[in-house]
C-alpha cells in the first residue's frame, strides 16, 4: 500500500479509539458527572483558602493549580485506566488481536484524554470565574496557558503509559497502584508550591 494509504488507515484507527472513548464517557455519564462536581468542589475548597487569607495572589496562585492539576490528573486517569476499562468491558483481547498499530490506539487514546482534559477543566474554570468574580483576568498570559497545558501532558503521558500496565503486571492491586502513583504526582507536581520547598531527599 502507498505511504498515504497506510497513515490514512491509522488515522482512522485512532480516530476509532477517541470515539469509542467518547461512548464509553456517554455510557457511563453519571459517574463522570459525579467525578466533575468531585472536581470542581475541590478545586473551589483549595481555592476558598485564598479567600480566607485575604490574599488575591494566594487565590490565583491556588486557582491555577487546581486548574492544572484537575487538567493533568484527568489525562493520568483516562490513559493510566486504559487497561482497566479495557477488562472491565471484556474487550482487551480484541483490542490487542485488531489489526492496527499500537502507536494509533495510543495516539487515539492520548489525544481523547486531552480533549476531554479540556472540556473537563473548562467547566472548573467556569466554576471558579462565578465563586471570585471579583478576580480580574484581564492580564492573564494565554499563550503560556496554552504552551504549558500541552508540555505538561506529554510528561503525564509517558508516566500514564507506564502506569497502565499496572493492571497487567498485577491484576487484584494495579488499579489501586496506579492511584498511589497519581497522588506521589501530585505531591512532586509543583502545581500548587514550588518544588524547592519538598525536603531535599
Amino acid at each position: 500500500d502507498p505511504p498515504v494509504t497506510i497513515v490514512a488507515h491509522e488515522l482512522k484507527a485512532s480516530y476509532a479509539f477517541i470515539e469509542r472513548n467518547f461512548f464509553l464517557t456517554r455510557r457511563y455519564w453519571g459517574w463522570e458527572l459525579a467525578f466533575l462536581v468531585y472536581s470542581v468542589a475541590g478545586a473551589l475548597s483549595i481555592s476558598l483558602i485564598g479567600v480566607e487569607m485575604g490574599s488575591e495572589t494566594l487565590l490565583l496562585s491556588l486557582m491555577v493549580g487546581a486548574i492544572f492539576w484537575n487538567y493533568l490528573s484527568v489525562v493520568f486517569s483516562w490513559i493510566a485506566e486504559t487497561i482497566s476499562v479495557e477488562r472491565w468491558e471484556g474487550t482487551l483481547e480484541y483490542t490487542m488481536m485488531a489489526p492496527i498499530r499500537r502507536s494509533s490506539q495510543l495516539l487515539g487514546s492520548v489525544t481523547y484524554a486531552m480533549l476531554y482534559g479540556l472540556i473537563h477543566t473548562s467547566v472548573i474554570f467556569v466554576a471558579m470565574i462565578l465563586f471570585f468574580p471579583q478576580l480580574d483576568l484581564s492580564q492573564a498570559n494565554s499563550a503560556t496557558v496554552a504552551t504549558f497545558m500541552p508540555l505538561g501532558s506529554f510528561s503525564f503521558v509517558g508516566i500514564g503509559m507506564m502506569a497502565a500496565i499496572l493492571p497487567l503486571l498485577y491484576v487484584e492491586r494495579g488499579a489501586q497502584m496506579t492511584f498511589v502513583v497519581q497522588s506521589c504526582l501530585l505531591l512532586v507536581s509543583g502545581v500548587y508550591y514550588p518544588v524547592e520547598v519538598l525536603p531535599e531527599w
